[in-house]
């Protein structure tokens, strides 16, 4: 199999973001009730599967986790539990911890370390898109993405 890859930045972008919101999508629209069929069936491949669709693209997954910690931080502040925010707190930093393994064994290639200044902005750009969706701004129609 080939593919030919949009050449422009707009195009890239609309790419990335029709692939993200139609794997959101698909995951909220079919995922609990397959999850369910999967559990009622016995079915370990379908429940494989379905928990494989489940997981987020990583920079959401980041994004989730970091405002999690921000809630469970301001929950602590109220004199509530400090377990949230240890869990919260954890969870952040072994993903964090796998992602910089991954990328120092695997990822340097593609990502120079004299690029990682961009990161913080990337992963702006990511919470409006994400925003965006949320707030009902989402692609609801295939367009070709521009390869010229």
């Amino acid at each position: 199999m080939t593919s030919t890859f949009p050449s422009s930045t707009d195009g890239a972008k609309a790419q990335r973001q029709r692939w993200e919101h139609g794997q959101i999508g698909l995951g909220l629209s079919t995922a609990i009730p397959r999850l369910l069929q999967a559990a009622k069936q016995l079915n370990l491949d379908l429940l494989t599967l379905v928990l494989d669709l489940m997981v987020p693209p990583l920079s959401l997954f980041l994004i989730l986790l970091m405002m999690t910690l921000i809630v469970s931080a301001f929950a602590l502040l109220f004199g509530l539990g400090a377990a949230a925010s240890m869990i919260s707190l954890g969870c952040l930093m072994v993903v964090s911890l796998a992602t910089v393994l991954a990328w120092s064994s695997k990822g340097r290639e593609v990502l120079p370390p004299r690029s990682l200044m961009l990161v913080p902005s990337y992963f702006w750009a990511k919470f409006r898109h994400y925003l965006a969706a949320v707030l009902g701004e989402r692609v609801s129609q295939w367009v070709r993405a521009d390869r010229s």
